[in-house]
C-alpha cells in the first residue's frame, strides 16, 4: 500500500488530471448500474467495482460503516445481510442516501435508511432467513466519503441455524463467486485478527477466483482484541499470505461501544491513537485505520479502471454497436415516420434476399449446417414426390379380355381393336390424377414451412409479420390450384390422344412384340399342336420342339445366390430351371413342377412369384434361400401366370391381381385363345406406351411445380408483396402502424434506449479520457 506515496510531482500532477477524468468515468459506470440490475439485462461488460467478503462476524459491517463515517446497516447474531448490497458512495457537500427503488426520495435519517434494507430485503426473502440474489442499489453522499463502488455481500457461513435453509453455505458461496469472479473486480477480503489466517473464510474464496492474489486487497480486523504477547505484525507485512495489493489493519468499534451509542467518528480517533501507541504497529501506523483504508481503496479503484479502461472501452464500445442495431432491428433507433418507412421498405427487401436465397441458393447467406429450402424441395422431387408417381400403370391380361369381348359385344373379332388400345391407355393415364394432386400439396406445404420461416425476420413487427403471411398464404394457395389445374390439363391432354408416332413407341413397342411376346405366343401354339394326333417317326422329334413352354428375363428378388440381378428362367413342360443367362449354359438351379405351387404377392408396381413344395417354400440352397421371381411388367407377369396354369403349376393369388372375379366369365375368357392373342399383343402395346407416358409424367410434374408454384411465389414476392402491403394504407402514420411492436418489444426498446442513453455518455466520457493529454 505504502508505493501508491512514491511517486514524482510531474506524475502526481498527471494522476490527478487522470484521476478527475476516471471519476467522471466511475460516475458513468455508476449509472450503467443503475440502469442495468433494476432491469436484469446481462450486457456483457465486467464493471469495474470493490466487493466485500468476509465470514459471519469477521467485522464487514463495521469496516463498511467506519468508511461511510455512520451507522446505517442491519445488526444481529446470524445473517443480516441477505441481498448484495450495492454501495456508491459519493463525495458531496450535502449529507443523504437515496434508494433505486425509491426514485427522489432522500433519506437524511440513516436509522431510516437501515430500516428500508431490512424491509426490502425481508419482502424478497421471506421470514425464512434466506437469501436473494437480487442486489439493493444504494447512494451514499456525504462530505466524508471518498468516491468508490462497494458491493457489501452475505457474509460466508457453514452451519444452518434457526430458519435458515439447509444448503445456506452453497447458496452463498455461490452468489459470492458470481460477484468475485469478473476481472474487473476488486476483492476487498475481512478477515478478523483473532483468526489463524490460515482458516480466513475471505482468503480462500478469493484464492478460488484470484489464486495469485493480484485483485484482493486484506483488512485485518480485530486488531484490539488478539491475546497478549500476540500480534499480526507479519501478516499486515504481506509475509505469512502475499497480496499483491496488501493488507490494512482496522479497529473496530466492539459491541459494547455500540451499545453505549458511541460515534464512527470517536472510534476512527480511539483507532488512530490504538496504531500509534501500540508498539508492534507504530512504525507503519499511517498505513492503517479506516481513514487511510478510505484513501487506498479510492486510490486502489482509479487505479483498476485505469489499467482495465482500454479492455472496458473496446466492450462499451461493442455494446453500444450491439444496441444500435438491435433498436435499429426493432425500428426504434430512429423513430420519424419517413424513417420507419424507410425501414420497411429495408425489411420485406431483406425477407425478399432471405427467401430467394434459402429456395434458389447461390447466395452468401447459404447455411453450411443443414440442408434445407431448395435443397429439401429438390430431395423432395426426385423422393417422396416420385414415390407418389410410381403406380401401377402394367394393363392386366385379364382386363383387356374383358374390354375387347364388352367391346365386340355379339360379334366375333377379326383384328386387334385399336378402341380397347385407346380405352385401356386412357384408363391407367387417370391412375395419375391422385398422385399428381398429393405431388403439389406435398411440395405447397414445405414452401408454405420455408416461407413462415424466413417470415421470423419480422417478429419485432406482429402486424407486419401477420400481413405478410396472410398475403403469401393466398398467394401460395392461388399458385397450389393454378398448378395442379395444368396438370389436371396435361393429363387430360395425354387421354385425349394416343400419339402412336411417337418415335420412342414406334421404335420400343416392335422390340417388345418380338423379344417380349413371341415366346407365349408359341406356347399358345404348343397347346394346339400338342393335343392333336402326331404320328410315325416325327413325333420325338416334335415334341423335343415344343417342349419348351415359356422364357425370358426375371430379378432374383429373395436371398439368392445373386439377389437382385437378372437370370434368365426357363419353363418346361416338367421344369423350372434358372440360368445365368440366355445362353442357357450355365444352369443354377432346377426345381421338378410335381406339386409345385406359385404364390403372386404384389409389392409397390413389382409382382413377385414365390414357390412351393407343400407348405414349405422353394429353396437355392440348405441355408434357406428362397427362390422369388420378380418383375415390374404387368403384361409379362400375366402371360407367365398363364404358362405355369397350363403345366399344372397351381396359382395362387396373394394380391388383387385380377380385375375379373366372376367364374363364369373367366370360364369364356379362358376358353378363347384367338382373343387371349389379342389381348396379349394389345397389352404390349399399351404397356410400351405407358412407358412413355410414365416419363413424361416423372419429368414434367417438378417443372410445373417449379414454374407454377415455386418461381410465381418468388415472383410474387419481388415484385407484388409491397404493393400489397401498401395497397390500403396510403398515409404515413398507416404504414407507421405495420411497424408497431409487440407489448414485449415496447419494453425492451425502452429498456435498450436507457441502455444506449448510458453507454453514449459512458462512450463520450471515455473519449475525452483518452484525447485527453
Amino acid at each position: 500500500p505504502d508505493q501508491c506515496d512514491t511517486m514524482s510531482s510531474p506524475m502526481k500532477k498527471r494522476d490527478t488530471i487522470g484521476a478527475n477524468h476516471l471519476k467522471d468515468v466511475l460516475e458513468i459506470v455508476n449509472r450503467l448500474q443503475d440502469v442495468f440490475i433494476p432491469t436484469g439485462i446481462d450486457i456483457g461488460l465486467d464493471l469495474p467495482q470493490i466487493a466485500v467478503v468476509g465470514g459471519q462476524s469477521a467485522g464487514k459491517s463495521s469496516v463498511l460503516e467506519g468508511l461511510v463515517g455512520t451507522d446505517f446497516l442491519p445488526r444481529g447474531s446470524d445473517i443480516v445481510t441477505r441481498r448484495p448490497l450495492v454501495m456508491q458512495l459519493r463525495n458531496s457537500d450535502e449529507d443523504y442516501a437515496q434508494f433505486q427503488h425509491c426514485p427522489g426520495e432522500k433519506f437524511t435519517d440513516f436509522n431510516m435508511v437501515r430500516n428500508e434494507i431490512e424491509e426490502v430485503t425481508d419482502k424478497a426473502t421471506g421470514s425464512m432467513k434466506g437469501i436473494s440474489k437480487v442486489p439493493i442499489q444504494l447512494k451514499i453522499y456525504s462530505p466524508s466519503v471518498p468516491d468508490l463502488t462497494l458491493v457489501d455481500l452475505p457474509g460466508l457461513t457453514k452451519i444452518p441455524i434457526a430458519d435458515q435453509p439447509d444448503d445456506i453455505e452453497y447458496q452463498i458461496r455461490s452468489l459470492v463467486l458470481d460477484y468475485i469472479r469478473p476481472e474487473n473486480t476488486l476483492i476487498l477480503a475481512v478477515t478478523p485478527a483473532t483468526q489463524d489466517i490460515a482458516n480466513s473464510d475471505a482468503l480462500k474464496i478469493a484464492r478460488d477466483v484470484d489464486p495469485d492474489g493480484n485483485r484482493t486487497i486484506g483488512v485485518i480486523t480485530k486488531l484490539d482484541l488478539m491475546d497478549a504477547g500476540t500480534d499480526a505484525k507479519r501478516v499486515l507485512d504481506n509475509k505469512v499470505f502475499y497480496l499483491k495489493r496488501g493488507y490494512i489493519g482496522v479497529v473496530n468499534r466492539s459491541q459494547k461501544d455500540i451499545d453505549c451509542n458511541k460515534g464512527v467518528k470517536e472510534a476512527v480517533e480511539n483507532e488512530m491513537h490504538f496504531f500509534k501507541t501500540h508498539p508492534c504497529y507504530k512504525a507503519f501506523a499511517d498505513r492503517m485505520g479506516i481513514s487511510y483504508l478510505q484513501k487506498y481503496l479510492n486510490s486502489q479503484l482509479l487505479s483498476h479502471i485505469r489499467e482495465k479502461l482500454p479492455i472496458f472501452r473496446a466492450k462499451l464500445l461493442q455494446k453500444q454497436y450491439s444496441i444500435n442495431g438491435q433498436l435499429s432491428e426493432m425500428g426504434a433507433l430512429n423513430c420519424t415516420p419517413h424513417d420507419r418507412e424507410k425501414l420497411l421498405y429495408r425489411i420485406v427487401n431483406d425477407f425478399q434476399e432471405l427467401l430467394s436465397s434459402v429456395i434458389e441458393g447461390n447466395s452468401n447467406k447459404v447455411d453450411v449446417n443443414t440442408v434445407q429450402g431448395g435443397a429439401i424441395i429438390n430431395q423432395t422431387f426426385y423422393t417422396d414426390v416420385y414415390d407418389l408417381l410410381d403406380i401401377d400403370n402394367s394393363p392386366s391380361i385379364e382386363t383387356i379380355l374383358v374390354t375387347i369381348k364388352n367391346y365386340h359385344g355379339i360379334h366375333c373379332p377379326l383384328f386387334l381393336h385399336e378402341q380397347v388400345v385407346d380405352k385401356t391407355v386412357k384408363e391407367l393415364i387417370l391412375r395419375y390424377r391422385e398422385p399428381l394432386l398429393k405431388s403439389v400439396t406435398m411440395v405447397t406445404t414445405m414452401l408454405m414451412k420455408i416461407v413462415e420461416s424466413c417470415a421470423r425476420i419480422f417478429h419485432h413487427f406482429p402486424l407486419l409479420h401477420q400481413e405478410v403471411l396472410f398475403l403469401l398464404n393466398q398467394n401460395i394457395q392461388l399458385q397450389d390450384h393454378r398448378c395442379k389445374e395444368a396438370l389436371l390439363t396435361h393429363i387430360k391432354a395425354e387421354a385425349s390422344f394416343i400419339n402412336t408416332r411417337h418415335p420412342d413407341f414406334r421404335k420400343n413397342s416392335r422390340e417388345d412384340l418380338h423379344d417380349g411376346y413371341t415366346n407365349s405366343l408359341e406356347s399358345c401354339r404348343y397347346e394346339t399342336l400338342s393335343n392333336s394326333t402326331v404320328s410315325g417317326p416325327h413325333r420325338p422329334q416334335d415334341k423335343a420342339l415344343f417342349q419348351i413352354i415359356n422364357n425370358g428375363w426375371f430379378t432374383l428378388a429373395g436371398n439368392g445366390f445373386k439377389k437382385g440381378k437378372l437370370c434368365w428362367i426357363q419353363l418346361t413342360s416338367d421344369y423350372l430351371t434358372v440360368y445365368r443367362d440366355q445362353r442357357e449354359s450355365d444352369e443354377k438351379y432346377r426345381v421338378s413342377l410335381d406339386q409345385l405351387r406359385c404364390g403372386v404377392r404384389l409389392d409397390k408396381k413389382a409382382l413377385n412369384f414365390v414357390f412351393y413344395k407343400g407348405d414349405k417354400p422353394v429353396c437355392l440352397s440348405r441355408d434357406g434361400k428362397k427362390l422369388i421371381l420378380s418383375t415390374n411388367n404387368r403384361a409379362h407377369a400375366d402371360i407367365w401366370i398363364e404358362c405355369f396354369k397350363q403345366v399344372g403349376v397351381i396359382i395362387e393369388n396373394k394380391g388383387s391381381l385380377v380385375s375379373l372375379n366372376d367364374t363364369a366369365s373367366s370360364m369364356i375368357l379362358s376358353k378363347d385363345d384367338d382373343m387371349r392373342e389379342q389381348a396379349i399383343i394389345i397389352a404390349g402395346i399399351v404397356n410400351c406406351y405407358m412407358d412413355i407416358i410414365d416419363k413424361t409424367i416423372h419429368d414434367i410434374t417438378p417443372k410445373y411445380i417449379m414454374l407454377i408454384l415455386i418461381q410465381s411465389v418468388l415472383q410474387y414476392v419481388k415484385q407484388n408483396l409491397l404493393a400489397d402491403l401498401l395497397e390500403d394504407r396510403k398515409q404515413p402514420s398507416e404504414k407507421e402502424s405495420l411497424m408497431q411492436g409487440s407489448s414485449e418489444d415496447m419494453k425492451m426498446i425502452e429498456d435498450l434506449r436507457s441502455i444506449k442513453q448510458a453507454t453514449d455518455r459512458g462512450v463520450t466520457v471515455l473519449a475525452d479520457v483518452f484525447s485527453s493529454p
